[in-house]
């Protein structure tokens, strides 16, 4: 996956002692088996996985060599086939900017999150059901020692999902999440991240999933500051019990880079790109799977961006996306 030759090593020392992984939206259909199809008065389920991200190029400022995120994760689902309620709570860690052989540098900090969240149906009938989940995530940062203090700051946002069955195969699926950023740091203040789209269930095997997904962000004068619009394609597929896989891709219609310095003009995008990746599950038994994800993304950027996150005369950015973890229903 890794074109270098230190890249290679570390991603080989890495896969055999990470644990699996959820990336996105925390109430998606790659994690929606782990709280369906119990038969207890209350089900809990839980994952836990290690996610790697890398940019290929990428450099601090002192010119080291860096993996963007290294990130252990902790997420339990709880639901009840006699409530109408299901709960969702997630901690997660991530080493950032942090050198290849996964040392910290001066430059390296820890983004400490923790959220909890719960789903409440609305509407549930042979041919449309109506979700509406609320949740709650606070998230430090912890500098590197005789460095400046780094930002902390709450984030709540508010998800109506649902779908609705078009033909016993074909229905429309859908979710908006609302997102108001309390005391962050950075430029946004609100953001908009959603899915709608189509999915079409061939066999009890294989599923075809296509949506258009949104995301845009505003600063407290709702002025636009980023947005990300693309295709994304879901295929999961069943081979045996013991075996499933679901093959993806997004493809980027475009994502554009606003500043507020220059009149909110856009200063950089891109309309050209691809992601491809693929989740790989076992089952050990009934109760228990683990699972492995792997993603290979490229976009080329109109101007080039700095730390070496770009290369070449088209500017290309490479993205590369490593996940291992297990999944237990209790």
């Amino acid at each position: 996956m890794f074109n270098s030759k230190s890249n290679i090593t570390l991603l080989a020392a890495l896969l055999p002692t990470l644990v699996m992984a959820q990336e996105d939206n925390t109430v998606s259909a790659s994690t929606e088996e782990l709280t369906q199809n119990f038969t207890s008065e209350w089900n809990v389920a839980s994952n836990i996985y290690m996610e790697l991200e890398k940019f290929e190029g990428h450099r601090d400022a002192d010119g080291n060599a860096i993996i963007d995120k290294l990130t252990p994760v902790a997420q339990l689902f709880i639901n009840s086939p006699n409530s109408k309620w299901s709960y969702f709570l997630e901690h997660k860690v991530a080493r950032r900017a942090i050198t290849e052989d996964l040392n910290t540098t001066d430059h390296s900090f820890q983004r400490n999150r923790a959220q909890i969240g719960a789903t409440r149906n609305i509407v549930r009938n042979e041919d449309v059901t109506f979700n509406l989940n609320a949740t709650y995530r606070k998230e430090s940062n912890d500098s590197a020692s005789g460095t400046d203090a780094r930002g902390s700051h709450n984030l709540f946002w508010v998800m109506p999902s649902g779908e609705f069955k078009i033909t016993d195969k074909l229905s429309f699926s859908y979710w908006d999440a609302f997102y108001y950023y309390d005391r962050f740091a950075g430029d946004n203040d609100y953001e908009w991240e959603a899915e709608h789209g189509f999915a079409y269930k061939h066999s009890d095997n294989f599923t075809a999933k296509v949506y258009l997904y949104t995301d845009w962000t505003w600063d407290n004068d709702q002025n636009k500051n980023w947005e990300q619009n693309q295709i994304r394609g879901y295929f999961p597929t069943k081979i045996n019990d013991d075996w499933s896989v679901m093959p993806y891709f997004r493809y980027f219609i475009n994502e554009k880079i606003y500043d507020s310095s220059n009149n909110y003009n856009v200063v950089n995008e891109t309309d050209d790109g691809l992601r491809l990746g693929l989740n790989i599950d076992y089952n050990l038994s009934p109760k228990s799977t683990l699972w492995v994800g792997m993603a290979y993304e490229e976009t080329k950027w109109d101007k080039s961006k700095s730390a070496g996150l770009t290369s070449g005369p088209d500017n290309s950015q490479k993205f590369y996306l490593a996940q291992i973890g297990w999944k237990y229903k209790w």
